[in-house]
């Protein structure tokens, strides 16, 4: 990795978290930024289970003939979770990632 790519990573690292924390956080000292992540890090774990549980209920509701919806709305709502689920765990991911970056010092 060159430096360009380094400090552009640095960059988009600092203003991901500056996004999720806000700019008032951003003069905080690192823990606080690193507990106000862990903050975000644990609502989105409870999305992740929240959006699993809708997918599972929907499937099973559908695979056993419990819910009178069409293909079409059982293939919609499925992919708007799943789709929903994929995003939230790149969140969660990218979330991880600057967790660990303030952890090592910035």
């Amino acid at each position: 990795m060159t430096t360009g790519d380094k400090k552009n990573e640095i960059n988009r690292m600092e203003e991901f978290i500056r996004l999720q924390i806000g700019n008032d956080a951003m003069a905080l000292p690192d823990e606080n930024k690193i507990q106000l992540l862990k903050a975000r890090f644990k609502r989105l774990i409870i999305m992740l289970v929240v959006n699993i549980g809708i997918v599972v209920f929907f499937g099973y509701s559908f695979y056993y003939e419990i819910t009178t919806l069409s293909d079409t709305w059982y293939t919609f709502i499925v992919v708007f979770f799943v789709m929903n689920v994929i995003f939230i765990t790149y969140h969660w991911k990218k979330l991880r990632q600057s967790i660990d970056y303030l952890e090592s010092g910035g």
